[in-house]
């Protein structure tokens, strides 16, 4: 079992390199995050579930980041319903009770235990708590980016972050990835729903643990156009993304653009007060009057090293267009899987396939990989806090310039007071 894992996580970065090599392939298909969903402990084997005591509040981010950490972490996994009508698995993060204690979490085909101490099906502290969605990227998994999920928790937030089902790492299909377009905001309110909808055999502490008004998003790289996507962006897609489709075809693809109707498409949904996207991806997709028009607040994280969304093609036309409250966190140095937990996977990667991540995971490497999740964190904080929270004390944080303690540049419109 454990080989067959690190044959799947070697395919994994097969992918992430073929996307990375080719210039055409990259405008014609989202980056590829998988690379980034990574195990972190020795290579000597997976351990069995170890029982985790929570007896202090769980600091999954470096302990830098800017509200007190109040809340040990407790991991939900359920199951809710997509695009398409699939069924996706899907994680919840939640504040829980401290001293919980029960198996301890682990990520990434079940090879990394919760750095944080996460305890699974930990009963929840009381609620109501503001939801965070979080969408993988292309080829990735919905806890790719656990360092940022326990810390929300950590803090006070619910996390839910669902696979996207034939778009992750073990079932990628490169045919889907036009409709991708279309199901993966449909698959972010599906479990949206099911994060508000408690069911039959849910734990009884779900039920009134979230504030359904306070709801925000966040994703990476074709997560990260999710992120857009779901704010309310209207997506005109790129002709390389319209099927050719005969009257006669029978595939999801057409199916699901015969029954959206003529592009531009309003993918949105009225319940996200505030996006965070991370390395995003297909700004040339967007239609700019609708950029232009936007009235959520947009939070842009973005590394200077990214080669695979780079900043010239998406973070700076995307903030430059946008019209809404936004601001710009660029990371010095970083790379595209900077956004995820990508330094766990490298002891289970064949050595002439590391280099595919580049050199955010050498030693050395300033900025480490801790300082830069210090200060995504950071910034996703405060940008859920101001939106979903009100608390306006966090608005100083977004004024724009270079932060002395930490490896990022602000730029910021209507936000800092």
């Amino acid at each position: 079992m454990f080989t067959r894992k690190l044959v799947v996580l070697s395919s994994l970065l097969a992918l992430a390199a073929c996307s990375s090599a080719d210039p055409a392939t990259k405008a014609a298909a989202p980056a590829d995050a998988a690379g980034a969903d990574a195990p972190s402990q020795d290579a000597a084997g997976s351990p069995d579930a170890a029982q985790a005591d929570v007896s202090s509040p769980a600091d999954a981010s470096g302990d830098t980041s800017a509200a007190p950490i109040s809340y040990a972490v407790g991991v939900l996994t359920v199951e809710s319903k997509g695009g398409g009508g699939r069924i996706l698995p899907t994680t919840i993060w939640y504040p829980a009770v401290v001293g919980s204690t029960g198996d301890a979490a682990k990520y990434l085909l079940d090879l990394v235990p919760s750095p944080g101490g996460a305890v699974l099906n930990a009963p929840a502290a009381k609620g109501p708590f503001p939801l965070v969605a979080f969408s993988h990227g292309n080829g990735g998994i919905r806890d790719q980016s656990f360092f940022l999920c326990e810390a929300l928790a950590a803090h006070g937030y619910v996390v839910v972050s669902p696979d996207h089902v034939q778009n992750t790492f073990a079932d990628l299909d490169e045919s889907l990835i036009g409709v991708m377009t279309i199901w993966r905001p449909k698959d972010i309110k599906g479990a949206i729903d099911r994060a508000l909808t408690p069911q039959a055999g849910d734990p009884p502490w779900l039920t009134g643990l979230i504030d359904a008004t306070k709801i925000g998003m966040t994703g990476h790289s074709f997560g990260g156009y999710t992120s857009v996507a779901i704010a309310g962006a209207l997506f005109d897609p790129p002709l390389q993304y319209l099927p050719v489709c005969g009257a006669t075809t029978v595939d999801p693809t057409c199916t699901e653009f015969k029954q959206m109707g003529p592009p531009p498409w309003n993918l949105g949904d009225p319940r996200v007060k505030v996006a965070v996207p991370m390395a995003h991806t297909l700004t040339a997709g967007f239609a700019p009057q609708s950029l232009k028009n936007m009235k959520v607040p947009m939070i842009l994280q973005a590394a200077q090293g990214d080669t695979l969304t780079t900043m010239a093609a998406e973070a700076l036309p995307l903030y430059k267009l946008l019209g809404g409250p936004k601001a710009l966190i660029t990371l010095a140095g970083g790379g595209h899987f900077t956004f995820a937990n990508t330094c766990e996977l490298l002891p289970f990667v064949p050595k002439n396939m590391r280099g595919n991540f580049g050199p955010i995971c050498e030693a050395g490497t300033v900025p480490t990989m801790a300082a830069s999740h210090a200060a995504i964190v950071k910034y996703q904080l405060a940008a859920f806090d101001v939106y979903l929270r009100g608390d306006n004390s966090q608005r100083g944080v977004f004024e724009s310039g270079v932060p002395a303690d930490l490896p990022v540049s602000v730029s910021s419109e209507g936000i800092a007071p």
